[in-house]
């Protein structure tokens, strides 16, 4: 049978890339239903069940096992120097629960929800045991990507099980917008941000001895841990008033905006990776960097809602920029699975990351939600589009080595 380890890495061809690839068209499938409950031409009544549906949708069912799930799969050996995931029944478990959840969220919460926390504790056992385990590296050598990864999975496991206690009882009201909005909103932000991060830093920097690799554990561990313990603290302990308003800025927003900065000085005294991943990673950067700003000085309003839980531009632009970062993980996967991919390539890229930079910036004008629209939907014929082509490559490759791995005749 013919070797294509040099120009095909084994791992891509392996059961847990397949996995990963079931996280990612689970993900597109979220964002798709997440959107379309917001298209003007379909008449859906703005119910408290809508408004967390779509909400959640995005951050807790997109972005999460999005890069935790697909991502992680796909990147996270490599950095490790791993040949696998320790655990990828538990993954498998945890997509079919979550597929099961996606499709009935919006149907009853409730139960989208608590099948929603288990998967989160499966798959969160899986990152954990595959980097403590499957790790060749020491701790102070890992990339920032992998302390992302390891946060991300602890703040899952540290809130899902609350989240999931917590329904089992009662004590969240599913009938008041207002009060999901203040329930979900620190750890919204948490799934949002640490993965965000993790995949931009790796976009973007080459990450040899610097200050963004000194700098990410004690980030990470903010976010993944000072932020979701002070959390859960505002829930079973009596705090000041106004306590929770001081939370998502000092540990989750600040301690990001350092890093995204030290990211930027470390980028200036170091030559910039080229190609089309890079790109959507820097146009995430910058959202990410833009959402953080509004976010500490333009404080969010709750007192209107809407049918999207009037959400603030700063809140806009992370959730952007956290789906554009999870666009710079799935370039760079393509970078690696097709090193032979041509200059163009990284042409189309570069203006697939333009144009579905322009729709996201267009959402945020309500005068032209129709452009926004238009621009959204041809970027996902574009994601749709390279899908097929990875997929059809890949079996062709297949078939190549099987072919040639029999004699003629």
């Amino acid at each position: 049978m013919i070797d294509y380890s040099k120009k095909y890495p084994k791992f891509f061809f392996t059961r847990d890339s397949l996995i990963g690839a079931a996280f990612l068209i689970l993900a597109l499938f979220a964002g798709l239903l997440g959107g379309a409950m917001m298209l003007p031409f379909i008449e859906i009544r703005p119910s408290s069940g809508i408004v967390v549906s779509h909400m959640l949708l995005m951050a807790f069912f997109v972005i999460t096992p999005g890069i935790l799930g697909g991502m992680a799969y796909w990147l996270l050996p490599q950095s490790l120097g791993a040949q696998k995931m320790a655990l990828p029944v538990a993954s498998l478990i945890a997509w079919l629960l979550l597929a099961i959840s996606v499709i009935i969220l919006p149907l009853v919460p409730v139960w989208g929800l608590i099948l929603w926390s288990i998967s989160m504790v499966a798959l969160s056992i899986d990152l954990i045991a595959t980097i403590l385990e499957e790790r060749v590296k020491k701790f102070r050598q890992l990339s920032p990507i992998v302390w992302s990864f390891l946060f991300s999975a602890i703040s899952l496991l540290l809130m899902a099980p609350i989240i999931l206690a917590l329904i089992v009882k009662g004590k969240i009201d599913f009938n008041s917008a207002y009060s999901l909005m203040l329930f979900f909103k620190i750890p919204e932000m948490s799934f949002l941000l640490l993965p965000a991060l993790g995949v931009v830093a790796e976009a973007l920097s080459p990450f040899k001895e610097n200050l963004t690799t000194k700098l990410a554990p004690y980030v990470m561990g903010i976010i993944g841990l000072v932020a979701p313990t002070l959390w859960i603290q505002t829930l079973f302990c009596a705090l000041p008033h106004g306590f929770l308003n001081y939370i998502m800025p000092l540990s989750q927003i600040v301690p990001a905006m350092v890093f995204l900065a030290c990211l930027c000085s470390s980028l200036w005294n170091a030559s910039f990776k080229r190609g089309a991943a890079p790109f959507w990673a820097l146009n995430a950067m910058i959202l990410l960097f833009l959402g953080g700003m509004s976010s500490l000085f333009i404080p969010p309003s709750y007192t209107a809602l809407s049918v999207l839980g009037d959400i603030s531009h700063g809140h806009q632009a992370i959730i952007f920029g956290s789906v554009m970062a999870l666009c710079a993980g799935f370039y760079a996967w393509l970078s690696q699975l097709f090193p032979e991919m041509s200059k163009s390539f990284t042409q189309a890229g570069i203006a697939h990351a333009f144009l579905t930079l322009s729709a996201m910036l267009c959402f945020m004008v309500p005068q032209i939600q129709w452009l926004a629209i238009t621009l959204a939907g041809i970027s996902l014929l574009g994601f749709s589009i390279l899908g097929f082509q990875a997929c059809f490559i890949i079996k062709k490759k297949q078939i190549i080595s099987l072919q040639r791995s029999f004699p003629k005749g």
